[in-house]
């Protein structure tokens, strides 16, 4: 079972089995995060906190441009849609992006909508205008808000990693929340919306600083509305036409004779017009008006093209259909040749906004070229095939993006698609779904990868073909799919597309087959992951039931649904019965597979992190430290799942309070991931972090606010000042620094850090209200208590007008101001704001809670030092007496309420019989 560090320790794994793809993906469930730094302290009996700083939106740094920009095609005629875009782009502003306007681009498919927005994204960009681009696939709602996820996660700092444990429909969220904040001067541009209704909740926000421009085929009066301007994109004038054809022919303007005349009988249409140049400019003695005659002649052939309702009128149908006839013709006759048709077979099955190139270069198209033309076909040969479709615009091919990507026209994939005969439409899905799964990657977690583009690739093709994927089984692509869009963050679409798979699977292959078994697992993982677990439980536990019947106890399937069910069974809260199904499990997984199978490794790296959960610290330190010998043994010292295992021990270690191991841990993790280069910066950076932290707790301040400024130096110049993580990073330095005796400069390096956040992100945010509350105690340990009053006071009607009574920061901020209060001489005071603080607590956690018990250990405390002996003994007393109770005779606690209240004065007069109770317990 693979692993791959990560940020935080990992929780379970879910793993597939053999011979099919059963579960989520093959490495550890991501845990919760963590919130790292130090973390907290305390001053005698007065507590305080820390917390780190999350990031409310994304960052952009300097200039982006996020998505792939179609290329700038030939010939660019600036036409009547252009100049209205840009005039209204100028009436409000858009030269400098100060003024709100978004931009609806409509028409039928072909006319330029696409290179119109892509023209006019590509004029800001160069001229500067912009500072933040983002191009979106359009075709659906879900396609919309994973762009719109992965701008989000795709600031290049260090620690923008942590964003990962968020949900698509968050992210999205954040990025639209940054668009309404930032001053930055942005572009969104969405390319092919299909419906109004996709953009419901979606549209980008009317700013000072942005601008949004969408294209759709579709002229629906929804798109337009308040700061809305619909812009119909029509066909090429007769003077754009003629144009187009002369510039495009210039080389030798006698090949544009007859352009007149071709132009108005392709009806103007860019697309057509674009092709029939092509196919010009590849016959040497051919003319726009020898086109033309060929072109006359042919009208016939694909008479039966239809296309998308509505996208077309009808008199162009068979004009596009008699081009692409003419153009596949030319292209199989062009070196190397009888390639073109094969190729468009399967590029016609697939998304025409864009077709990864890496596609036709894998194994499954290159031996069906083979086997198509009965010769050799490399990977050099098949792009040297797509060449000769992007010469003839068949195809268009962006050759210079990253990932290169291959676009075809949705008429012409339907012209193809419909040519092919039934026998030969299977083949080509079979060949385009083999490929599909031999690109994708083998989890989908990062954001650049192309897997939204292959989504859209697997949509299309199982749109036309699905049928043709069930044959003797369910074709591993409609699994691989199904992963992608649940780890995408799509549960609920995934879901209904896997109960979907279900009904074809019972219907075409029984309830016994091992393609309906995946499934029904696949399900039961989903409809846990959205919230589900009772349901999730029950399946699991009929699977387990079928799969123990008809496969056997021990069959691999078998234990890969006993580990699914015992991680469920842990998610669900009962923490200490997964760990012990985890160790039952272990037992028959190495008698099943060895003590070194990685299913075994991964149920091992399981039982210890719900041992760890249940608070069976030693037993996980223990469990994790073989597994990490283990994996050394196996693997190798810098194997990424060696790496993991000994980052999930230094955690570990951490929650058992072993610090000093634990900073021993970071340093030998830290050391390997340096040396190996296989950590992003922003694991290396959360490490760092991790380390500081550890050597804070183990007393060792100075090496500590040494970690944090070399980790600060590192940081900031690349995330800047303001970041939520340079703050962090700075509140913990200056922490550090006060604990190790330097309270001059960590004073001085709070205040400046409360200036800042008073301003972003204000002075009632979390995060502000903590470096109020540390600023206040570094004051009171310097000996101006005053100040630390002054600032304490609004700081508890602050805390608890943002978190409510009972909040540990409110608790504390308010024992603090009583322990300030009562230092400085204003005793009455601080036995004023206890009793407040002891009502606050008492009525949100309960008399017996440890923080209500010391809140009235310091009130007695405080009142016996204002000679109210009696009072103060009897509130002592009853502490003591639950602290027995709650925590033993013998606890450090209650040995020190045992003292304390040994040193009340008392004279006959204090002797009642509660007293004497309390006095002869102890």
């Amino acid at each position: 079972m693979s692993e791959t560090p990560t940020t935080n320790p990992q929780p379970p794994a879910s793993e597939p089995t053999p011979g099919e793809t059963d579960l989520v993906a093959p490495h550890t469930l991501n845990r919760a995060e963590r919130m790292h730094g130090v973390q907290g302290g305390s001053i005698g009996t007065v507590y305080y906190e820390q917390n780190t700083f999350n990031a409310p939106g994304p960052v952009m740094l300097t200039r982006h441009f996020l998505g792939p920009l179609p290329p700038r095609v030939s010939a660019f005629q600036h036409r009547a849609a252009t100049q209205q875009l840009q005039a209204i782009s100028a009436e409000h502003g858009t030269a400098v992006l100060v003024g709100a306007c978004s931009h609806v681009l409509c028409g039928l498919g072909g006319v330029g909508k696409t290179q119109i927005a892509a023209e006019h994204a590509r004029r800001l960009w160069e001229a500067g205008d912009v500072e933040v681009v983002l191009w979106v696939n359009g075709s659906s709602a879900d396609e919309i808000r994973s762009a719109y996820a992965v701008a989000a996660a795709a600031d290049p700092g260090p620690v923008r990693a942590r964003k990962a444990g968020q949900s698509t429909q968050r992210m999205a969220q954040i990025w639209l929340d940054w668009l309404t904040s930032t001053t930055t001067r942005w572009l969104v541009v969405i390319d092919d919306v299909q419906t109004a209704t996709d953009l419901n909740g979606l549209w980008p926000p009317h700013t000072p600083t942005g601008q949004v421009v969408v294209t759709s085929r579709r002229r629906e009066f929804e798109f337009d509305g308040e700061g809305r301007h619909l812009i119909p994109v029509a066909l090429f004038t007769a003077c754009e036409s003629l144009d187009f054809l002369n510039r495009r022919l210039a080389f030798c303007p006698a090949r544009a004779d007859g352009a007149a005349e071709l132009a108005q009988q392709l009806h103007h249409l860019p697309l057509a017009l674009a092709q029939a140049a092509a196919y010009i400019l590849k016959r040497p003695s051919m003319t726009c008006r020898t086109y033309l005659r060929r072109f006359t002649d042919r009208r016939t052939r694909l008479r039966e093209l239809l296309p998308a309702p509505g996208e077309l009128p009808d008199e162009h149908r068979d004009t596009l259909a008699t081009i692409w006839d003419l153009s596949i013709e030319q292209a199989n006759s062009m070196i190397p040749t009888g390639l073109a048709t094969p190729l468009l077979d399967i590029a016609c099955l697939l998304e025409a906004n864009g077709i990864p190139e890496a596609l036709f270069t894998t194994p499954a198209v290159l031996n069906h070229l083979r086997a198509h033309t009965d010769s050799d076909v490399t990977a050099d040969t098949a792009l040297d095939a797509l060449a000769c479709l992007h010469s003839l615009h068949l195809i268009t091919h962006d050759g210079d993006s990253t990932p290169r990507w291959i676009r075809i026209h949705a008429l012409v994939q339907r012209a193809i698609r419909e040519a092919l005969p039934t026998e030969g439409l299977a083949t080509a899905a079979t060949v385009a779904a083999d490929a599909l799964l031999q690109i994708w990657p083998v989890a989908d977690r990062d954001p650049h990868t192309a897997a939204a583009a292959l989504r859209s690739n697997a949509t299309t093709l199982i749109a036309h073909t699905e049928a043709s994927l069930w044959n003797s089984h369910c074709h591993p692509l409609l699994l691989r799919y199904n992963l992608s869009l649940g780890q995408s963050g799509q549960l609920h679409t995934a879901i209904g597309h896997a109960r979907r798979l279900l009904d074809t699977a019972l219907t075409q292959l029984g309830t016994e087959h091992l393609s309906t078994f995946a499934i029904r697992a696949r399900l039961a993982h989903w409809r846990g992951e959205a919230d589900d677990p009772v349901g999730a439980a029950l399946s699991l536990q009929l699977l387990l039931k079928d799969r123990t019947t008809v496969l056997g106890p021990h069959h691999p399937d078998t234990l890969a649904t006993r580990h699914n069910l015992a991680n469920r069974r842990g998610t669900a809260g009962d923490h200490a019965g997964a760990a012990a199904d985890f160790a039952w499990l272990l037992r028959d997984r190495i008698r099943a597979l060895g003590t070194d199978h990685p299913h075994t490794l991964s149920t091992v790296n399981n039982l210890a992190y719900w041992q760890e959960e249940a608070g069976e610290l030693d037993s996980a330190i223990s469990t994790f430290t073989k597994l990490l010998r283990t994996r050394e043994r196996v693997l190798g010292e810098d194997h990424p799942d060696t790496l993991t295992a000994l980052r999930n021990l230094a955690y570990a270690q951490r929650e058992a309070g072993q610090y000093h191991h634990a900073v021993t841990t970071h340093q030998r993790l830290l050391t390997r991931l340096v040396n190996t280069g296989v950590a992003r910066d922003s694991e290396i950076v959360e490490i760092r972090s991790d380390l500081a932290s550890c050597l804070a707790q183990t007393g060792d301040h100075a090496t500590a606010a040494a970690g944090f400024a070399r980790l600060l130096q590192d940081i900031e110049p690349l995330l800047g000042p303001d970041h939520p993580d340079t703050l962090t990073t700075r509140h913990n330095l200056a922490l550090c620094r006060g604990h190790a005796g330097d309270l001059t400069t960590a004073l001085a390096e709070l205040t400046q850090l409360l200036i800042l956040m008073q301003q972003a992100p204000g002075p009632k945010h979390p995060d502000c209200l903590t470096v109020r509350a540390n600023l206040a105690e570094f004051l009171g340990l310097t000996g101006d208590r005053a100040r630390a009053i002054a600032l304490l006071q609004p700081l508890a009607e602050d805390t608890q007008s943002v978190f409510g009574r009972g909040h540990p920061l409110v608790l504390a901020t308010r024992s603090n101001l009583a322990h300030w209060q009562a230092s400085s001489g204003a005793v009455t005071e601080a036995i004023a704001t206890l009793q407040h603080a002891l009502d606050d607590t008492v009525g949100a956690l309960g008399p017996e809670h440890p923080s209500t018990l010391t809140t009235r250990y310091n009130l007695a405390h405080w009142l016996a030092e204002s000679g109210a002996h009696p009072a103060a003994a009897a509130i002592l007393g009853d502490v003591l007496r639950r602290q027995e109770v709650a925590l033993g005779t013998g606890h450090p606690m209650t040995e020190v309420s045992r003292a304390r209240l040994a040193q009340i004065p008392r004279g006959p007069q204090d002797d009642t019989p509660e007293q004497r109770s309390c006095s002869t317990a102890s």
